[in-house]
């Protein structure tokens, strides 16, 4: 489970949503957003209805997602917001597939020390 102070709230969330940059990736898109404080980076999933119809598989890609992210954060730098918007090619995806995927993109998008 990744740690609440690494969980992004619904006020950061539409932050990111309106004013974050888009890095794109196969398998889900990464809305990145430079906060202005030293606290450690936060993150959101975003899964919707259209990627996945049944709530079980939405479920998994963002538990899957969340333990990547858990994984890395001690190489994630500090201050950055990230909301990733997850694609239909994710759904059925291995852990490992995802693992990959999410290493490509957080380096793409400036989030690793």
């Amino acid at each position: 489970m990744l740690s609440r102070k690494n969980r992004a709230n619904p006020a950061e969330i539409v932050l990111a949503r309106e004013e974050g940059r888009l890095i794109s990736g196969p398998l889900f898109g990464l809305l990145v957003y430079d906060l202005d404080d030293s606290r450690p980076s936060r993150f959101a999933f975003i899964v919707s209805l259209k990627t996945a119809k049944k709530a079980v598989e939405r479920n998994k890609i963002k538990r899957k997602l969340r333990e990547v992210i858990r994984l890395k954060i001690d190489k994630i730098k500090d201050g950055k917001l990230g909301l990733f918007l997850v694609k239909k090619e994710t759904v059925g995806r291995r852990s490992e597939e995802i693992k990959i995927a999410v290493a490509a993109i957080l380096k793409k998008a400036g989030f690793l020390k």
